[in-house]
């Protein structure tokens, strides 16, 4: 398992990794063959990306709001 402060500074990429690896196992129809640990470890990568995006979202709309204020709508 690779150090923490490494899976930290890598969480899109590794999050990445396990969807492509769900997605790999669900187009050759082994989705019946993935582990428990996998299955709890997809959930976490997806509730990350969704949290991530969420985030994203959020500060690109403060972002356009601050911009409106200051120079109004284009």
């Amino acid at each position: 398992m690779p150090p923490i402060g490494y899976c930290v500074g890598h969480a899109d990429e590794l999050a990445q990794e396990i969807v492509n690896a769900w997605a790999v196992n669900m187009s050759a129809g082994s989705a019946g063959s993935l582990t428990d640990d996998f299955k709890a470890l997809f959930d976490k990568a997806c509730r990350y990306r969704d949290a991530r995006s969420a985030t994203t979202r959020e500060a690109f709309a403060e972002a356009y709001k601050a911009f409106d204020e200051t120079y109004g709508r284009w």
